[in-house]
Order: structure tokens, then C-alpha cells, then sequence
């Protein structure tokens, strides 16, 4: 068997429990969400549970999965500004 997305064959196998995308068909199916006012709007393929939160695939986090694990906003911005500094030292 193979994965029509050839993208996404990382997904299949899964064993040990629902898989992320599992949990969030089931979610869209029984509607978890409707009761939520305001509802939260979930980026990057994040869905609202239940508890009217965002629950977000793995990579990233935050109060709308809209922050990347494993990189902080500051550190962009110090990275930024150092590499600027330097293309104009020379």
C-alpha cells in the first residue's frame, strides 16, 4: 500500500494510538467546536477541540499554533539584525 501524497507516507502505520489527523477528523466530524464563542482561529493546519483550544500538529505551539518549535522570535530578529550589520561592514 502506498500514500496517494507520497508527502504524507510518514503517516501511515500508526499503531500505538490515534494519529494526529485521527483526532482532528473526529473533531470536524462531531462538530467539538461549535459550542465555542468566540472560536479560536487555528494556524497551520491546527483544529479547535472540545475545550475551545487550539490543538496543533507537531512542529508547532501557541495559543494559535502559529509559533515554530525550536525558534525564537528574538533569536530571528538578532540573526537579522548581526547579518545586516555585517553585509554593511564590508
Amino acid at each position: 500500500m502506498s500514500a496517494r501524497d507520497s508527502r504524507r507516507a510518514f503517516l501511515m502505520g500508526q499503531r500505538t494510538g490515534l494519529s494526529y489527523l485521527d483526532t482532528k477528523l473526529a473533531n470536524l466530524g462531531y462538530h467539538c467546536s461549535d459550542n465555542c464563542n468566540p472560536k479560536p482561529e487555528c494556524e497551520n493546519e491546527g483544529y479547535v477541540d472540545q475545550h475551545c483550544q487550539c490543538v496543533c500538529p507537531d512542529g508547532f505551539y501557541g495559543d494559535q499554533c502559529n509559533l515554530l518549535q525550536g525558534y525564537i522570535c528574538i533569536d530571528i530578529f538578532l540573526y537579522l539584525h548581526v547579518n545586516i550589520f555585517l553585509y554593511f561592514l564590508k
